[in-house]
């Protein structure tokens, strides 16, 4: 799993610039008491949708430099569960190489002979996943209601979030004047979308009228819908995946498979 920033909030969602402001009025310390702790609870629910069981295994490539250069790096660093570090990918390869169970876990798996057509499949699945990539990312917000059929609980009943949509393209190369996707046609092109749904009723509309309309279908739903829409991007770019926040601290995400 790579994370490429530390999960902060934005600072201009209206539930966090509220709450910024009302610890300043306070005379407390929104960043430290609120933003902090709220970004390291996301990269720990990161770590766990990576690391599910004792008998898992992977590797958490954190890429943001304010690990190391900022005083509350280490606060996100030691909320996570006990791991092995190294800033070589020389390490990384060795450690996805070797395919070794944790102590205690049980036998290795076994790993294909060097020759095999497996492993040559998976030799060049791990060359072309460090290919150097241009990454660009659009957020909107939008408000709707929804009630989710078969939940045994609140949100059985009708209610709505002020809802925020990440969408995130790459690809390894730009067009001819320097883009990976023109920003403002990416932003129509959700707009358009969130249209549908801003101030509705999900379940009233499709495809929410069979499908429940769960965080995790909304971000499904968009990434369909902007796949389906986006035209003429560089070879090789694609979305590549959509994150959905219902509140500040809760949010879903989809992705495409392998």
């Amino acid at each position: 799993m790579i994370v490429d920033r530390l999960p902060f909030a934005v600072p201009s969602d209206p539930i966090v610039a509220a709450r910024v402001r009302a610890l300043q009025d306070d005379g407390r310390n929104p960043f430290a008491e609120f933003q902090v702790p709220q970004a390291v609870l996301a990269l720990k629910q990161g770590f766990g949708r990576l690391i599910r069981a004792k008998t898992d295994r992977g590797v958490l490539a954190l890429l943001d430099t304010r690990l190391q250069r900022m005083p509350y790096g280490k606060i996100f660093l030691e909320s996570l569960p006990r791991y092995g570090t190294t800033h070589e990918l020389a390490d990384v390869a060795r450690f996805l190489e070797k395919r070794e169970a944790p102590s205690g876990s049980g036998p290795a798996r076994q790993v294909p002979p060097e020759n095999s057509r497996t492993e040559k499949i998976r030799r060049a699945r791990a060359a072309s996943s460090w290919r150097p990539m241009f990454q660009v990312s659009v957020e909107e917000t939008f408000s709707a209601g929804h009630a989710l059929r078969g939940y045994k609980g609140k949100c059985e009943n009708v209610h709505g979030h002020n809802y925020r949509v990440r969408v995130t393209l790459e690809g390894p190369q730009l067009d001819s004047i320097g883009l990976l996707v023109d920003f403002t046609h990416l932003k129509q092109v959700i707009r358009e979308i969130m249209g549908r749904l801003d101030h509705q009723f999900m379940n009233d509309l499709e495809p929410f009228t069979t499908v429940n309309p769960s965080a995790e279908n909304v971000a499904k739903y968009f990434y369909d819908e902007v796949t389906r829409q986006l035209k003429g991007l560089p070879p090789g770019a694609k979305v590549t995946d959509v994150i959905l926040w219902e509140t500040d601290t809760s949010r879903a995400q989809y992705r495409p498979g392998a």
